[in-house]
């Protein structure tokens, strides 16, 4: 059986008279019924095919409206939590400073009066080693963060940068073991200097002395001694206290209000300080 138009001397002969034969048809046809049903059913099949073929395209503007809203609320979630952050940083000095007034003094004579500036910043890494406990945060010298700067979070006190780098700073927790802090009763005004035990949620305060008045449930803020610190920031509160042997030292164990290990983001504050007063250092020195 050959192919069928093997003979292409007769293939535009046979083209057109197939297409003769076609206009004949439709011309007879054009009134019958079928022809009609076939025409009435053009316009279905063109939406049809609209339809189908929009499909694509309208998932992938649903699929850009829901990423674009998702990133939104992203956004706005975390807009939200800085400034949660920021708020509550602020307040926390209130009822260290309603103490303050009651005490009809200023406390212990610091001279930082004015909110420092704060910079929000994230934790991106822990340090693996559980004999430091050390953090790295998002925020660096790019930013105004330099060594020294006070960390805290929305509960209180977090630590302190020891390392900055251009990008990012490592921030040592007032948890770790080397760490000191100077602090004062809020409610007494006794100070002393509270120290890390290696442990997220222990903090301690040796050799006071065993008269010295201070229970269970006492809140202990920054004092502001040495200048690092701005005074009236929570630090902890008082969970025990233990006098020694011979009845000679008091040894108090304080809770944190800070959740170490919970955290995502902090505030860092990197406002100037002045320089420290001779008595001041000479005080803390005797503290130590």
């Amino acid at each position: 059986m050959s192919a069928l138009f093997t003979n292409y001397r007769w293939l535009g002969a046979k083209l057109f008279i197939a297409v003769v034969l076609s206009l004949a048809l439709l011309f007879v046809f054009q009134d019958s019924k079928p022809v009609g049903y076939v025409e009435n059913l053009g316009p279905d099949i063109t939406e049809l095919l609209e339809l189908v073929l929009g499909v694509p395209s309208a998932i992938g503007d649903r699929g850009m409206q829901f990423v674009e809203s998702k990133a939104e609320l992203r956004k706005r979630i975390s807009d939200l939590e800085s400034e949660n952050v920021v708020l509550s940083a602020r307040g926390q000095r209130l009822e260290a400073l309603l103490a303050e007034n009651r005490r009809y003094r200023t406390l212990l004579n610091s001279s930082s009066a004015s909110d420092p500036d704060l910079t929000v910043a994230r934790i991106i890494s822990v340090s693996p080693d559980i004999q430091r406990h050390l953090v790295t945060v998002d925020r660096g010298g790019a930013h105004g963060i330099h060594e020294g700067d006070v960390v805290i979070n929305a509960s209180g006190v977090m630590g302190q940068v020891v390392n900055s780098g251009r990008s990012a700073s490592q921030v040592l927790l007032i948890s770790d073991a080397s760490h000191g802090l100077p602090v004062l009763n809020n409610r007494t005004g006794l100070r002393g200097v509270i120290e890390g035990t290696g442990r997220l949620d222990r903090l301690v305060i040796r050799n006071l002395a065993s008269t010295a008045d201070i229970v269970e449930g006492d809140l202990l803020v920054t004092s502001g001694l040495g200048g690092r610190f701005v005074s009236g920031y929570p630090v902890a509160t008082v969970s025990e206290t233990r006098v020694s042997g011979d009845a000679a030292y008091l040894t108090v164990w304080a809770d944190p209000l800070a959740d170490l290990d919970l955290e995502s983001h902090v505030l860092i504050l990197h406002s100037e300080q002045d320089e420290v007063q001779p008595a001041q250092a000479d005080e803390l020195a005797d503290l130590q």
